[in-house]
């Protein structure tokens, strides 16, 4: 009996770990979004190909951040000193 109620404990809080870890995730999906339309769409555009409104009066084309071939080799770093 002690061993089953130590396995069911450790179930129980598996699985609310990863709930709250799941919404987590959501929300911060959800910022990151707003963020995006807020500060980034108007050159790099609704989906990030660098064809937003604005970027045709830039001197040089936004990047397309749906390029992987490009985007796989930026680090994380870079990528944050950059925004």
């Amino acid at each position: 009996m002690g061993k089953s109620i130590f396995w069911l404990f450790g179930i129980f809080l598996l699985v609310f770990q990863d709930n709250r870890s799941v919404w987590a995730q959501n929300q911060d999906q959800a910022e990151a979004k707003k963020l995006y339309a807020t500060y980034c769409s108007s050159c790099h555009g609704d989906n990030g190909k660098g064809d937003g409104p604005a970027s045709k009066s830039l001197p040089v084309k936004p990047g397309d951040h749906t390029n992987g071939a490009i985007m796989n080799n930026v680090s994380d770093k870079l990528l944050f000193e950059i925004i």
